[in-house]
Protein backbone atom coordinates (compact mmCIF):
# COMPACT_ATOMS: atom_id res chain seq x y z
CA UNK A 1 0.00 0.00 0.00
CA UNK A 2 2.93 2.38 0.90
CA UNK A 3 6.16 3.37 0.01
CA UNK A 4 8.40 5.21 1.83
CA UNK A 5 12.00 7.56 0.37
CA UNK A 6 14.26 9.54 2.48
CA UNK A 7 13.45 13.12 3.74
CA UNK A 8 14.62 15.66 1.58
CA UNK A 9 12.94 19.56 1.31
CA UNK A 10 10.04 20.81 -0.63
CA UNK A 11 8.71 24.20 -0.07
CA UNK A 12 5.88 23.99 -1.95
CA UNK A 13 1.90 23.50 -0.77
CA UNK A 14 0.25 20.53 -2.04
CA UNK A 15 -3.43 21.37 -2.24
CA UNK A 16 -6.26 19.25 -0.74
CA UNK A 17 -9.69 19.58 -2.11
CA UNK A 18 -9.54 19.15 -5.94
CA UNK A 19 -11.89 17.57 -8.34
CA UNK A 20 -12.11 13.70 -8.06
CA UNK A 21 -9.89 13.37 -5.35
CA UNK A 22 -10.86 10.01 -4.11
CA UNK A 23 -10.07 8.48 -0.24
CA UNK A 24 -10.59 4.61 0.38
CA UNK A 25 -10.89 4.05 3.81
CA UNK A 26 -10.82 0.28 5.54
CA UNK A 27 -12.53 -0.10 8.91
CA UNK A 28 -10.71 -3.09 10.84
CA UNK A 29 -11.86 -5.66 12.75
CA UNK A 30 -11.49 -7.30 16.62
CA UNK A 31 -13.15 -9.86 15.39
CA UNK A 32 -11.47 -12.67 13.53
CA UNK A 33 -9.39 -12.94 11.00
CA UNK A 34 -7.78 -9.77 12.91
CA UNK A 35 -5.77 -8.59 9.92
CA UNK A 36 -7.88 -8.15 6.58
CA UNK A 37 -9.99 -5.25 6.50
CA UNK A 38 -13.79 -5.90 6.71
CA UNK A 39 -15.51 -3.20 6.05
CA UNK A 40 -14.76 -0.39 3.24
CA UNK A 41 -16.35 3.01 2.24
CA UNK A 42 -14.91 5.99 -0.01
CA UNK A 43 -15.46 9.91 -0.28
CA UNK A 44 -14.77 11.56 -3.51
CA UNK A 45 -14.67 15.35 -4.27
CA UNK A 46 -16.91 16.19 -7.33
CA UNK A 47 -18.37 19.41 -8.38
CA UNK A 48 -18.69 22.83 -7.23
CA UNK A 49 -20.87 25.25 -4.80
CA UNK A 50 -20.72 28.60 -3.68
CA UNK A 51 -21.80 29.46 0.01
CA UNK A 52 -21.88 32.97 1.77
CA UNK A 53 -19.42 33.74 -1.12
CA UNK A 54 -17.20 31.00 -0.04
CA UNK A 55 -16.14 28.06 -3.11
CA UNK A 56 -16.67 24.34 -1.79
CA UNK A 57 -16.25 21.71 -3.68
CA UNK A 58 -18.93 18.87 -3.13
CA UNK A 59 -18.34 15.61 -0.82
CA UNK A 60 -19.72 12.41 -1.35
CA UNK A 61 -19.71 9.28 0.57
CA UNK A 62 -20.06 5.84 -1.14
CA UNK A 63 -20.67 2.49 0.48
CA UNK A 64 -17.64 -0.16 -1.19
CA UNK A 65 -18.23 -4.06 -1.40
CA UNK A 66 -15.92 -5.40 1.62
CA UNK A 67 -15.13 -8.19 -0.31
CA UNK A 68 -14.14 -6.64 -3.11
CA UNK A 69 -13.55 -2.82 -2.50
CA UNK A 70 -13.41 -1.85 -6.35
CA UNK A 71 -17.05 -2.01 -6.60
CA UNK A 72 -19.25 0.80 -5.80
CA UNK A 73 -22.61 0.11 -4.21
CA UNK A 74 -23.75 3.63 -3.36
CA UNK A 75 -23.57 6.75 -3.06
CA UNK A 76 -24.37 9.99 -1.29
CA UNK A 77 -23.75 13.89 -0.90
CA UNK A 78 -21.94 13.99 3.23
CA UNK A 79 -20.92 17.67 2.83
CA UNK A 80 -18.74 20.33 1.44
CA UNK A 81 -14.63 21.21 1.69
CA UNK A 82 -12.69 24.02 1.25
CA UNK A 83 -9.28 25.46 1.82
CA UNK A 84 -7.39 28.13 1.92
CA UNK A 85 -3.89 27.91 0.22
CA UNK A 86 -2.27 30.68 1.74
CA UNK A 87 -3.19 29.92 5.60
CA UNK A 88 -3.01 26.04 4.32
CA UNK A 89 -6.07 25.36 6.32
CA UNK A 90 -8.64 22.84 5.01
CA UNK A 91 -11.97 23.46 6.23
CA UNK A 92 -15.41 21.37 5.66
CA UNK A 93 -19.28 21.15 6.19
CA UNK A 94 -21.12 18.14 6.96
CA UNK A 95 -24.53 16.80 7.06
CA UNK A 96 -23.87 14.08 9.85
CA UNK A 97 -23.96 14.21 13.19
CA UNK A 98 -20.67 12.74 14.34
CA UNK A 99 -21.12 12.40 18.08
CA UNK A 100 -17.56 14.08 18.63
CA UNK A 101 -16.83 17.75 18.67
CA UNK A 102 -17.19 18.49 15.28
CA UNK A 103 -20.16 20.84 14.67
CA UNK A 104 -23.07 19.56 12.09
CA UNK A 105 -24.31 21.58 9.22
CA UNK A 106 -22.20 24.55 9.54
CA UNK A 107 -17.86 25.25 9.00
CA UNK A 108 -15.47 23.81 10.92
CA UNK A 109 -11.26 23.58 10.43
CA UNK A 110 -10.61 20.02 9.39
CA UNK A 111 -6.74 20.38 8.95
CA UNK A 112 -4.07 22.75 9.38
CA UNK A 113 -1.32 22.10 7.62
CA UNK A 114 0.83 25.23 8.21
CA UNK A 115 2.42 23.47 10.88
CA UNK A 116 6.06 23.15 12.22
CA UNK A 117 7.74 20.43 14.54
CA UNK A 118 6.76 21.32 18.16
CA UNK A 119 3.40 22.79 17.16
CA UNK A 120 -0.01 21.82 18.35
CA UNK A 121 -3.18 21.39 16.34
CA UNK A 122 -6.26 19.89 17.49
CA UNK A 123 -8.48 17.87 15.37
CA UNK A 124 -12.47 17.55 16.35
CA UNK A 125 -12.67 14.61 14.22
CA UNK A 126 -9.59 11.99 15.36
CA UNK A 127 -9.38 11.65 19.13
CA UNK A 128 -11.72 14.27 19.92
CA UNK A 129 -10.17 17.57 22.24
CA UNK A 130 -6.70 15.85 21.92
CA UNK A 131 -4.17 17.83 21.13
CA UNK A 132 -1.59 16.95 18.82
CA UNK A 133 2.26 17.70 19.35
CA UNK A 134 4.53 17.74 15.98
CA UNK A 135 7.21 15.73 16.90
CA UNK A 136 8.97 15.36 13.12
CA UNK A 137 8.35 16.01 9.60
CA UNK A 138 9.68 14.33 6.65
CA UNK A 139 8.74 13.87 2.93
CA UNK A 140 8.04 10.32 2.09
CA UNK A 141 6.45 8.56 -1.01
CA UNK A 142 2.86 7.86 -0.45
CA UNK A 143 0.01 6.97 -2.68
CA UNK A 144 2.46 6.95 -5.85
CA UNK A 145 3.44 10.53 -4.90
CA UNK A 146 6.56 12.37 -2.39
CA UNK A 147 4.44 14.24 0.40
CA UNK A 148 4.94 16.23 3.51
CA UNK A 149 4.47 13.91 6.66
CA UNK A 150 4.00 15.37 10.17
CA UNK A 151 4.55 12.92 12.71
CA UNK A 152 2.85 13.60 15.88
CA UNK A 153 2.80 12.42 19.71
CA UNK A 154 -0.55 10.58 19.46
CA UNK A 155 -0.43 6.88 21.03
CA UNK A 156 -0.13 5.37 17.59
CA UNK A 157 2.27 7.58 16.26
CA UNK A 158 -0.55 9.31 13.83
CA UNK A 159 0.78 11.42 11.56
CA UNK A 160 -0.63 13.97 8.90
CA UNK A 161 -0.37 14.08 4.95
CA UNK A 162 -0.43 17.29 3.31
CA UNK A 163 -2.79 17.35 1.03
CA UNK A 164 -4.38 14.01 1.53
CA UNK A 165 -5.78 14.15 5.33
CA UNK A 166 -4.00 11.59 8.07
CA UNK A 167 -2.97 7.59 7.77
CA UNK A 168 -6.57 7.36 9.79
CA UNK A 169 -8.74 8.73 6.43
CA UNK A 170 -9.92 11.86 5.70
CA UNK A 171 -12.96 12.69 8.66
CA UNK A 172 -12.53 9.37 10.85
CA UNK A 173 -12.78 8.32 14.72
CA UNK A 174 -15.39 10.62 15.47
CA UNK A 175 -17.69 10.23 12.67
CA UNK A 176 -17.95 6.31 11.93
CA UNK A 177 -19.99 7.02 8.60
CA UNK A 178 -20.23 3.54 7.69
CA UNK A 179 -23.91 2.74 8.17
CA UNK A 180 -23.94 6.18 9.57
CA UNK A 181 -23.53 4.97 13.08
CA UNK A 182 -20.78 3.37 15.33
CA UNK A 183 -20.05 -0.29 14.45
CA UNK A 184 -19.18 -2.57 16.66
CA UNK A 185 -16.92 -4.46 15.07
CA UNK A 186 -14.43 -1.68 14.93
CA UNK A 187 -11.21 -1.76 15.70
CA UNK A 188 -9.48 1.42 13.84
CA UNK A 189 -9.47 3.33 10.56
CA UNK A 190 -7.03 3.16 8.16
CA UNK A 191 -6.41 5.40 4.73
CA UNK A 192 -6.56 2.06 2.86
CA UNK A 193 -5.37 4.36 -1.23
CA UNK A 194 -5.67 7.93 -2.22
CA UNK A 195 -6.12 8.64 -5.71
CA UNK A 196 -6.88 11.75 -8.05
CA UNK A 197 -8.74 10.33 -11.26
CA UNK A 198 -12.06 9.84 -12.40
CA UNK A 199 -13.25 6.41 -11.00
CA UNK A 200 -12.20 4.32 -13.89
CA UNK A 201 -8.99 5.94 -13.76
CA UNK A 202 -8.65 5.28 -10.28
CA UNK A 203 -9.81 1.35 -10.78
CA UNK A 204 -13.58 1.68 -9.17
CA UNK A 205 -16.51 0.62 -10.63
CA UNK A 206 -20.48 0.99 -10.50
CA UNK A 207 -22.28 -2.22 -9.28
CA UNK A 208 -25.57 -3.38 -7.37
CA UNK A 209 -26.52 0.28 -6.92
CA UNK A 210 -30.79 -0.68 -8.20
CA UNK A 211 -30.92 -3.52 -5.28
CA UNK A 212 -28.69 -1.57 -2.48
CA UNK A 213 -30.05 1.47 -2.94
CA UNK A 214 -33.09 1.99 -4.58
CA UNK A 215 -35.40 -1.05 -4.35
CA UNK A 216 -38.38 0.88 -5.99
CA UNK A 217 -36.75 1.76 -8.56
CA UNK A 218 -37.07 5.96 -8.78
CA UNK A 219 -35.33 7.55 -11.34
CA UNK A 220 -35.09 11.68 -11.01
CA UNK A 221 -34.96 13.68 -13.83
CA UNK A 222 -33.22 16.21 -15.58
CA UNK A 223 -30.95 16.15 -13.29
CA UNK A 224 -28.99 18.88 -13.30
CA UNK A 225 -32.38 20.05 -12.75
CA UNK A 226 -34.10 22.24 -15.74
CA UNK A 227 -36.55 25.36 -14.26
CA UNK A 228 -38.31 24.50 -11.30
CA UNK A 229 -40.20 21.15 -12.22
CA UNK A 230 -38.63 18.05 -10.52
CA UNK A 231 -39.83 14.36 -11.92
CA UNK A 232 -39.63 11.04 -10.34
CA UNK A 233 -40.49 8.17 -12.22
CA UNK A 234 -41.19 4.62 -9.81
CA UNK A 235 -40.39 1.57 -10.64
CA UNK A 236 -43.41 0.07 -9.09
CA UNK A 237 -46.72 1.35 -7.05
CA UNK A 238 -46.19 2.25 -3.53
CA UNK A 239 -49.51 1.42 -1.47
CA UNK A 240 -47.95 2.83 1.71
CA UNK A 241 -47.05 6.26 3.42
CA UNK A 242 -44.45 7.78 0.94
CA UNK A 243 -42.87 11.14 2.15
CA UNK A 244 -40.43 13.10 -0.77
CA UNK A 245 -38.41 15.60 1.23
CA UNK A 246 -35.79 18.17 -0.51
CA UNK A 247 -32.68 19.61 1.62
CA UNK A 248 -30.29 22.78 1.21
CA UNK A 249 -26.75 22.26 1.18
CA UNK A 250 -26.63 22.62 4.90
CA UNK A 251 -29.28 20.19 5.52
CA UNK A 252 -31.88 21.82 6.75
CA UNK A 253 -35.84 20.78 5.02
CA UNK A 254 -37.05 22.93 2.21
CA UNK A 255 -39.95 20.49 0.90
CA UNK A 256 -41.93 17.96 2.68
CA UNK A 257 -44.59 16.01 0.89
CA UNK A 258 -46.91 13.19 2.03
CA UNK A 259 -48.58 10.55 0.17
CA UNK A 260 -51.05 7.76 1.01
CA UNK A 261 -49.85 6.14 -2.26
CA UNK A 262 -47.73 6.46 -5.19
CA UNK A 263 -49.13 4.71 -8.30
CA UNK A 264 -47.58 6.85 -11.61
CA UNK A 265 -44.93 9.21 -11.91
CA UNK A 266 -44.79 12.23 -9.98
CA UNK A 267 -43.93 16.16 -11.21
CA UNK A 268 -43.18 18.28 -8.46
CA UNK A 269 -42.74 22.40 -8.60
CA UNK A 270 -40.34 23.32 -6.46
CA UNK A 271 -40.16 26.65 -4.70
CA UNK A 272 -38.38 29.36 -7.11
CA UNK A 273 -35.90 30.20 -4.73
CA UNK A 274 -34.49 27.40 -4.33
CA UNK A 275 -33.12 26.81 -7.98
CA UNK A 276 -29.70 28.74 -8.13
CA UNK A 277 -26.71 28.42 -10.00
CA UNK A 278 -24.26 26.21 -8.22
CA UNK A 279 -26.90 25.60 -5.08
CA UNK A 280 -27.45 22.20 -3.70
CA UNK A 281 -30.19 20.36 -3.29
CA UNK A 282 -30.74 16.39 -2.03
CA UNK A 283 -33.92 14.48 -1.96
CA UNK A 284 -34.96 11.70 0.51
CA UNK A 285 -37.73 9.30 -0.29
CA UNK A 286 -38.75 7.58 2.24
CA UNK A 287 -41.86 5.07 2.81
CA UNK A 288 -43.27 3.97 5.80
CA UNK A 289 -40.80 6.33 7.56
CA UNK A 290 -37.71 4.32 5.92
CA UNK A 291 -35.68 5.66 3.68
CA UNK A 292 -35.10 4.03 0.74
CA UNK A 293 -33.71 6.28 -1.69
CA UNK A 294 -31.58 9.68 -1.51
CA UNK A 295 -29.50 11.58 -4.03
CA UNK A 296 -28.19 14.95 -4.73
CA UNK A 297 -30.02 17.16 -7.56
CA UNK A 298 -27.58 19.31 -9.17
CA UNK A 299 -28.08 22.56 -9.85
Amino acid sequence: MMGFAGKGQNPSYDPMVVENAHWVVGLWSYENPWWPPCQFFQYVLSGDSIINGNHYKKLYYRDLDDIHPEHILSEELFGLMREDTLSRKVYAITFNDNGFDCPVNEEFQLYDFDLDIGDATTLCFVWSGYSWIIYDIVYETLFGKERKIFYANTIDNDYLIEGVGSNSGLMEWGYFVKGAEISGKGAFYILWNYCIGTDEECGYQWVGLEKTQNPYGFRIFPNPLFEKRLFIRIGQPINELAKIVIFDALGAEVLNIQYKNIITDLVIELPAGLVNPHSILYISILVNNQPVFRQALMN
